[in-house]
Formats: structure tokens, sequence, C-alpha cells
């Protein structure tokens, strides 16, 4: 909780919780742990006090999902999520909950800080503060109600960070306690403690001009922020700064005399760059005393040549004042050319140093590590083992009194020495764009870096900030200093980048000889997957890929990683996923060519790109089930959940976009269209339009190469459905036409009838319905004939969108109702959606608002899930409409706002044109006739530019009603549009806005025959709310032309229409009109466009 809402099994494996109300639901459990939570509390947090109908049910879902997540991680503990008094109740042990961790570590730092023990303090503070990773709950918006105890569990770790502050200062260390609290006022500049604090961390350290500054500053925040003068404990440590006050003084360390005192620190490193968070990191493990505790002890893991021991040696040089009886050192030569040192040999060099006659020392090894730890019982001495091989070669060398430290270096993850010897490790990764550039002008020197400033930043990014590898690009030019640097970037080009980075005659400068040391410390097995993994084209691997890859089961390929891993020559980027740095990848890669047979080679390649093929494939067939894809002549795999299938693809889709091209251009060429074609669902409602048109291009390159028809059209179909959803309709027509020839050539007749699916879209957005009918019905009669049941459902969802928008409702309805069912019952979520779209469009205009919201609200919660933006932005332009029926302004304008950020986040201009129009009609209906103007008139620019022909109408209309001026002249504009295109619901809508328009120009004669013309059509159609529109402009103009009663009669009929859909702002409006004879003048209750 603290930090990310993360729940680990036993092993410390990562669960994934997907669904955002599962993680809200859980936060809520977790937070009322071991107690019941009512039903209807968590209803109430859930969901607010506007709870779905089915939120117990949905509610049910959650708890079940969530039993089976925290049952795979504790199988022993069914009963962990129990039903328990008309609620629900959580377990949770002892220890479990990172929260109560900390609450109990806060508590025993502050005691014992209480109790005048600082490095207590410091430890039990710090672990405490160690469990944090970010803001509580980070990511996830919590409930309200959870508010206090979010805020609790920030005020207590602000305490804690001043408590641990305080014990700094106690220890003496005034400089880690400035560099805490100096965090701390930025972060919470309004606490005062952290300023005292800081004030005497720079008085304590010999800086009463910075303390005397800072008290200023904080007086000036507070008088600025607060308008109050600093209180009296600020003010007192002031005062004490002014007049050098004792009683603020910490009392000076003993100081010890007579002993011998080995200084063995080799040479410290001038060039020490970027590290100042590991040196501050040391400072609070290594400075730290705790009275009879054992010694603290630091281990700096990390690759080779990353400046392991450069740090080493700064912090030691740097701390030695801290250690007054001494250093040592020893190489141990875990991975060196020479056997690794005996233990027992660096036992008697340092008893030799620290002043033990050769006489006195133990021939037995036990013995003399016993004399070691005598010795510096009471010593203040550090001691730094540099590259070490084992935990067992270390174990020896520690001391045993307090007063030390031990520093350790190592390449491998010495897990031992962390478990068993309590050391705290810290893994060095290299250096950053602008600290490589740094090390590179110290060494090198300003002025010729600066002279060709690019080039020098082309060669850090070469050496992907690995300290050796800059350390020997500067020796080479400093060795060299005719040479330019963009001729050494030349050099250094291309493939074996690691064999040429070495500076001749000095082995210790070559990173081959630094990597060929690790590698030689591995298994077998673990260096034939390293040299495997420098083959694969993607970042990086999952666990399941790299056991394809190395042909292992994934238990024995996670023994071998974790080999590496522990070597440092492969990355663990996450729990299951690894990589390796970018100079290992290639040393990886010279390695694998070198020690690998071709055939080997050849055939683990075609092992993972199975794995990708076989995985993505059961993925797609979760997700999207109902797009047509190439046959894989495999037998159907057992298909994701939903939730694996979206985590997987969201994790692997880069990878497997590198698998494409790498196959394309080194074969199999297979597997570059057919990852392709499967990625294409993924792609579309993901908007990821880049990689969507590298992929399908990329395939398609492969497919013409191989002379493969089928994979053609597959992959000229995806660039076609790509071009339809950007907008661009002759690429897509022109990509769809040939891919349906392509099919056809190969006889690929589901291929032909996916196609006119495709096809029928495109002449439905420019405006040819009948045209898009003639596709959808023709795709629909054949997928029927060959039984294919969830394409028969896309047909009937898309010929029902056709017969809606040609004014035949009730028809396109029923088609969507039974897609719908066939959707749910065979599993495709995303066809679902699209045909609960369709159904809240038609619900909607025949006046049925709540089944309206209701279809609606559930396809917005499935595309959510699904991430698919642009769908999930049509959806909601249909939402702002219902809730402008419902009179609910601000949820129109929220919905409408929402729609077009998706529009415009997934790159789809057709989308974004009714999302602007639809912020037209709500800024129409709350601020009158010219608020909605700008909006309506980027829409109809943007369905011009793009041939989007329903868009263009639409916005026409919404001109219509907003620019009275023009009113007939772009009410006119969406009539001959919308009847060219067969648009009969819209052919209806144009002609009650032009006789509105024409009732103004004073021409009622003929704005009566558009507006009954308008209400016969709008009646076949069923469209409700449009018969009440119409009949609301026919009644203004009989007003007009005296005809009272007729007036009366059209609003009479308008309010009964209206109540049909409920109680709405118009019906009430009208029937207030019906109650005076203001009802029957002319120009009353116009504004009705949303309509």
């Amino acid at each position: 909780m603290l930090g990310p809402l993360e729940v680990f099994d036993d092993r410390g494996n990562a669960l994934t919780i997907t669904r955002r109300k599962v993680r809200s639901l859980l936060a809520v459990l977790l937070f009322k742990a071991n107690s019941t939570v009512p039903t209807d509390s968590l209803v109430d947090q859930l969901w607010g006090d506007r709870p779905p109908k089915s939120a117990l049910a949905n509610l049910q879902s959650y708890v079940a999902e969530l039993r089976r997540v925290l049952g795979s991680a504790d199988p022993a503990r069914t009963d962990r999520l129990r039903t328990h008094q008309g609620g629900y109740q959580l377990d949770v042990a002892d220890g479990e909950l990172d929260a109560d961790r900390f609450t109990r570590l806060a508590e025993l730092g502050s005691g014992r800080l209480g109790a005048g023990a600082p490095a207590s303090a410091v430890e039990h503070l710090s672990a405490a503060l160690e469990l944090w990773r970010g803001p509580v709950l980070n990511g996830l918006e919590p409930p309200e109600p959870l508010r206090p105890d979010l805020e609790r569990l920030e005020e207590l770790r602000l305490r804690v960070a001043e408590d641990r502050a305080q014990a700094w200062l106690e220890l003496g260390c005034n400089d880690i306690a400035a560099a805490d609290l100096r965090a701390l006022t930025s972060k919470a500049p309004l606490r005062e403690r952290p300023w005292e604090l800081l004030m005497l961390a720079h008085y304590r350290g010999g800086r009463t001009d910075v303390a005397l500054a800072t008290y200023q500053r904080a007086r000036a925040v507070l008088v600025e922020q607060l308008g109050l003068e600093p209180g009296p404990a600020l003010r007192r440590t002031h005062r004490a700064v002014l007049t050098n006050d004792p009683a603020i003084d910490l009392a000076p360390a003993p100081q010890r005399h007579g002993r011998l005192r080995p200084r063995q620190l080799p040479p410290d490193s001038a060039t020490i760059i970027g590290r100042g968070e590991q040196l501050s990191a040391l400072d609070d493990v290594l400075l730290r005393r705790e009275a009879n505790g054992p010694p603290p002890v630091a281990l700096i893991t990390g690759p080779a040549g990353v400046g392991k021991t450069a740090l080493a040696l700064h912090w030691a040089h740097r701390a030695a004042a801290a250690f007054p009886d001494g250093q040592l050192f020893v190489d141990l030569q875990g991975c060196a050319s020479a056997p690794a040192l005996d233990r027992f040999e660096v036992l008697v060099r340092f008893l030799h140093a620290l002043g033990v006659p050769a006489t006195r020392v133990p021939a037995d090894p036990a013995d003399a590590a016993a004399l070691y730890r005598s010795v510096l019982s009471d010593r203040r001495l550090l001691v730094v083992l540099d590259n070490a091989a084992s935990a067992e070669q270390v174990r020896w060398l520690l001391p045993g009194g307090p007063g030390c430290a031990v520093l350790i270096t190592s390449r491998h993850r010495l897990a031992g020495v962390e478990t068993t010897l309590g050391a705290t490790s810290f893994v060095v990764d290299g250096l950053s764009a602008d600290d490589s550039l740094e090390l590179l002008t110290t060494v090198v020197g300003p002025d010729r870096i600066s002279a060709d400033e690019s080039a020098a930043r082309e060669l850090a990014r070469l050496c992907t900030g690995l300290p050796l590898a800059l350390r020997i690009v500067a020796a080479n030019l400093v060795l060299w200093p005719e040479q330019t640097l963009a001729g050494y970037v030349a050099e250094l080009a291309g493939a074996g980048l690691v064999a040429r980075l070495a500076v001749p005659g000095d082995e210790r400068l070559s990173l081959r000889r630094a990597y060929d040391l690790s590698y030689d410390t591995v298994s077998a097995p673990a260096a034939q997957l390293f040299c495997l993994l420098g083959l694969v084209p993607a970042a990086d691997v999952s666990l399941s890929a790299a056991a394809a890859l190395a042909g292992l089961d994934t238990g024995a390929a996670r023994r071998v990683l974790r080999e590496l891993v522990a070597g440092h020559l492969v990355q663990s980027r996450t729990p299951e996923r690894f990589g390796l740095h970018d100079l290992l990848r290639d040393y990886a890669a010279e390695s694998a060519g070198e020690r690998l047979s071709g055939p080997c080679r050849d055939g683990a390649l075609r092992r993972l790109f199975d794995h990708y093929l076989r995985t993505a494939d059961r993925a797609a067939t979760a997700l999207y089930p109902d797009l047509l894809r190439l046959p894989s002549g495999e037998p159907p795999e057992r298909p994701f959940d939903r939730a694996e299938a979206r985590q997987w693809l969201r994790a692997e889709h880069e990878n497997v976009l590198a698998v494409i091209r790498w196959a394309a251009e080194h074969g199999p060429l297979p597997y570059a269209w057919r990852l392709a074609d499967v990625l294409r669902g993924f792609y579309h409602s993901h908007r990821l339009d880049a990689e969507w048109e590298v992929a399908a291009s990329t395939g398609l390159t492969a497919a013409k190469q191989a002379h493969d028809r089928h994979a053609v059209g597959a992959m000229r179909h995806s660039l076609g459905a790509l071009a339809w959803s950007r907008g661009a309709y002759s690429v897509a027509l022109a990509e769809l036409q040939g891919a349906k020839e392509a099919y056809h050539l190969s006889g690929a007749c589901d291929g032909e009838d996916s196609v006119l699916h495709a096809l029928g879209a495109v002449h439905l957005d420019l405006g040819l319905l009948d045209r898009a009918a003639e596709h959808f019905a023709s795709a629909l009669a054949a997928t029927e004939e060959r039984g294919a049941p969830l394409r028969t459902a896309n047909g009937l969802i898309n010929l029902g969108a056709v017969l809606i928008e040609r004014g035949r409702i009730a028809e396109g309805i029923r088609h969507n109702e039974r897609a719908l069912g066939i959707c749910r019952r065979l599993g495709s979520p995303h066809a679902s959606a699209i045909a609960l779209c369709n159904l809240g469009h038609g619900y909607r205009v025949t006046g049925a608002l709540d089944r309206a919201l209701e279809v609606l609200t559930e396809a917005r919660e499935i595309l959510a899930e699904l991430g698919s933006r642009d769908d999930e932005a049509d959806v909601l332009v249909h939402l702002a409409a219902v809730h402008l029926g419902f009179g609910g302004f601000a949820a129109a304008r929220f919905c409408a706002h929402e729609a077009l950020r998706a529009a415009r986040d997934a790159g789809n201009r057709r989308f974004e044109a009714d999302a602007l129009c639809a912020l037209g009609d709500v800024h129409f209906e709350l601020g009158g006739a010219e608020s909605g103007y700008g909006h309506y008139l980027e829409a109809l620019r943007l369905a011009r530019k793009i041939g989007y022909r329903r868009g263009e109408i639409v916005a026409a209309l919404g001109l219509s009603a907003v620019d009275r001026t023009a009113a007939a002249d772009y009410a006119s504009v969406a009539l001959r549009t919308a009847e060219r295109g067969g648009f009969g619901l819209l052919t209806a809508q144009a002609r009650v806005h032009l006789a509105e328009a024409l009732l103004a120009a004073g021409d009622p004669a003929t704005a009566d025959d558009h507006a009954s013309r308008a209400l016969d059509q709008l009646r076949a159609s069923g469209h409700v709310l449009g018969q009440a529109r119409a009949l609301v402009v026919r009644s203004n103009i009989r007003s007009c032309r005296a005809d009272h009663t007729g007036a009366r009669e059209d609003w009479q009929a308008a309010e009964t229409l209206l109540e049909l859909g409920g109680p709405t702002p118009i019906a009430a409006a009208l029937r207030a009109r019906l109650s005076t004879d203001a009802g029957l003048l002319p120009g009353l209750l116009t504004k009705t466009h949303s309509l």
C-alpha cells in the first residue's frame, strides 16, 4: 500500500489485479483488515451516491476475482476473504501489510530515539522509510472515505523522516542529516521541526552562516504562506545559534592513541561522477553505530566495468575520518585470471597489518579468524573486501565489534552475504548521458570536448553509461591527441564494438577481457542461454520466452536466469522479465557467433518465434475472437482469460514488432505476416497506429517476397483498416480493393467476406449508405451460409447500424440485439461493446433514455477494460446525447470533453468530429445560439477534410441552429448531403432545421411543408425524439399562421411522445407552456436542437 497497490505471493512474485474497481475494493478491505465491512458501505465507497443497478452483482464479481487472486498467492488460506455478517472481511496476518510494518517500525524507532539510542533508532526508522515506494495507493484513485487514512500515513511518514534526521544529528552525521532535511523542507515547507533540525545540522557542521540563512528562509516561507512568525522552538534554536550556546553542541567522540593504524586503501579515483546518491546511501549504512550490535556491512554489486571498486574506494577515502583506527583492503580476485584468494591467506595479511607478529598468528583458520575478531573488538576500523567470489570467502573476514564497518564489492549477487551476514546491498548501474559526458570532459579536457560536443555525446551513447567503456574511450583520446572525436565515432560504429573498446598495451582497460572474466564464472547452461539472449531481436524477454529460446521448461530456465542475474550478466527488470545491457548484448551476440553452431542458433530463434506466435494467437482469441485471422495450421490452444491476454499483449507488443522486422529481413518470412496479422486487433483497439503501419507494411513486403497471395490479402486488409480508422478513405478503398482481389486469387472466401465489412464501413463514412448496405448484406449472407457465428454477429452489427441511419430503427435494433446475444454467448467483448453502442443510439432516438444509458454505460466499461480509446470516444458521444436528453448538462459536458480527449489520443479524426459536435450541442443547450458555433465550425472543417459525410451533415445541422443568419443555407446543405447519401434520419432532421429557418425568414408555408414531410419520415422510422422536435417546430409554424387549434394539437402530441421517455426537462417545459396561452405563441421552445 505504501506506493502502488501490489500483492505478492510467498515467493515474492507480484500478482496481477488489472481491474480498477477490484483494486479499489482491495484497498478498502485492507484499511479495514480483520473487521467486517458492510456491503452497503462497500457499494458507497466504490460508486459514491450513484451506483449502477448492477452494483451488487458487480461487487460479487469483484470479490470472486479477488478471492481467486488471493487464493493463488496462498492456496492454504482459501478463507482469507470471508462473507461475514452482511459484509466482507479480509483477514491479514501480522507483518503481511507494509503499512502495519511501517507503523511498528516507526514506533520502535521513535522509542529508541527517546531512550538515547540513536544508532538503533536510525536502523528502525530507515527500515520504516524503505518500505515506501511512492505515495499511498499511488496510481489508484482512492474512495473518498479513505482520505483520512491516507493522510494519517503520509503525516507519520514525515514524522519518521524528522526523527531519523534527529538521530543522525545525535550520531554526529551532520552532512547526512542535512541532506535528508533539505529534502524535507522542500517537501513540507510549513513544518517547523525540519527547519530547526536543519539549522542544527549546519551549525554543528561548522556552517553558522548557513544555519542563520536557513532560519531566514524558514521565516520567509512561514510569513509569506501563513502570515505567521516562526514558533517558539525555531526561535530558540535561532537565538542559540546566534549566541553559540553550548547547549546545542554535540559532545566529541573519544580519541584513541598508541595503536598500529593500517592505511591500506589504494589511491582514490580522481574522476567519480554521478554517484552522489550511492555515496549518501553508503553513509546511511556504514556510518551508523549500534552498541552491542554487529558491524554494518554494505555490498556493492553490478556488472563488469560499472565502477564498483572506484565507488567503494572513493567512499572509503571520504569516510576515513570516521574510522580513526585505519582501513584494511584486499582484492579477493573473485573475477580474475588468477584463482580467488584463500580466506586464510587474507586473514594472515590482515593480522600482520594490525600489528600481530607472524609468530602469534595461529595455523588453524578458525583460530586465526577468532584472533582477528578479538584484535578488532574495540577498534573503529573499515574493512574493504573488493571483488569477492562468494559469501563463504568473506564470512571469515568480518569483524565482531560494533565499531567497525565492512564494504564489499562483487560482480555476483552474494545472496548469502545479505541473508546471513545482514549486509545491505547496492546495485550500481551505468551513468546518465550528462554524467557520461562530464566524465569524458574531465579526462579528455573541456576544450577538446566542446569543440565537437555532438560527437562527444555520440561516444557517450556508444558507451551506454558504462564507466569502464568511457574510461577506455577517454584514455584512447588522450593517447591519440590528433584523433578527432568524429573520427573515433566512425571507428567504433558497427558490429564488434566490445572488441574495439580496449587500450593497446593495458589489459585492465579492455572491455572484452572484463566480460570474459564474468562469462567464465557461470555454468555451461547459463553460458549458452547468455549467448542465445544476444540473438534475440527484442528489448527483453519474459521467463516463458527465455525458456522457449533455450528449449527448457520454465523451472530450469528460471534457475539459469537467476544464475546469470546473480553474476550481473543479465538484468532482472521486473519479477519475470530479463534483458541485457547494450554492450553486454553486443558481447553476447559476438559470443553466440563464436561459440554456438548455426543450427543451434537458428533452432533457438524458431522456438522463440513460435512461442510469440502461439501466445499472441491465444491472446487475440480471448480479446478479438470476431476478427478473421490467417489460418495457423495448428490445433487451437486454450485461450487466455481476458486480463491475462491484455497483460501479455501490453508487455510484449514491442518485442513482437521487433520479431516481425527481424523475420522480414532474416527469415523465416511467414513469421512477419502471421505475427502482424495476429496483432491487428490489439493495434486497432489501443490505437498504436505507428506500430500497426510498420507491422502490416513489413508483413506485406515479406508476403510479396514469398508470393503468398493469401498473406498479401491479409496485410492489405490490415492496412486498409488502419487507413479507414485514420479517416484516409481513398487509401483505405485502394488497400481494401487490393485485399479483396488477393483473397479472391488465393481462394480465401472468408477473407473476401471479411473485407466486405471493411469496405462497407468506408462507404458508410463517405455517405454512400446504399453501397455500404450492399457490402454488409453480402458479407452477412455469406457468413451465415458458412456457419461463422462471430462474423455473422459482425455483419448484424454493421448492417444494423446502416439500417438505423436509413431510418429503419426497429429493424436495426433487432439486428444489434441478435448480434449482442451471439457475442455474449461466444465471448467476444469488443464486438459486444460495438453492438451495445449501436443499441444505445437506437434506444435514445426511440425515447428509451434509461435503456440507452444502461447499455452505453456497459459498453464504456467494456471498452475501457479493453483499452479501446477510439471506440470509447464513440460511446461517450452517445452518452453525452443521452445526458442532454435527461437535462444532465454537467454529465453531458464531461462525456463530450472525454470523447474529444479520447478521439485525439487515438488519432481518430472521424470520432473527433463527432465529439466536437457533441460539445457544440452541450454549449448550445447551456449558453444559447452562439455558444456552440466554434465547435460546429471546427467539426465541419475536419469532416470535410477527411470526407466524412455524416460528420458534415451533423455539423451543418448544428451550425443551422446557432447561426440564425445562415441557418437556411446550412440546413439546405445538410438536407442535400443527407438525401444524396441515403441518411434517412438525418434527412428528416435537416428538414426540421430548414423548416425552422424558413419560419424565421418569413416563409411559413414552405416551412410547414418541410416540417410535415419530416414528421412523416420520423413517424415511419420510429424516431420519437425527432418526432417531438418536428411537432414543436410545426406548432410554432401553425401559430404564426393563426392555426391555434392545430398548434395546440401538435404541442400535446409532442408532450405525449416525450413522456414515453420519462420525465425530461423538455417535457416539463412543454407542460408549462400548454397550461397557458403562451404555449400558442410562435418562437417559444425553439432551442430543441439536441433532440
